[in-house]
């Protein structure tokens, strides 16, 4: 998917982070989970401005909501 596609779906990113030496970009999102854990995703592109990775991880155990 293109960088485009993704942001017409996820909305505005949260963050934007830039690699410069593989010339990729990623973008990340904050939300909270069904189960109410705090989580991040995070999509980065090539220099093309596809998408060659993409990734997701928990950042607390649930019962705080807060960051």
């Amino acid at each position: 998917m293109t960088r485009e596609e993704v942001l017409a779906i996820t909305g505005p990113a949260d963050n934007e982070e830039s690699f410069p030496a593989l010339r990729h970009t990623s973008v990340g999102y904050f939300y909270h989970d069904t189960w109410g854990y705090y989580c991040e995703f995070s999509v980065t592109f090539g220099p093309d401005g596809r998408a060659v990775s993409k990734f997701s991880r928990r950042i607390n155990d649930g019962g705080d909501k807060a960051r």
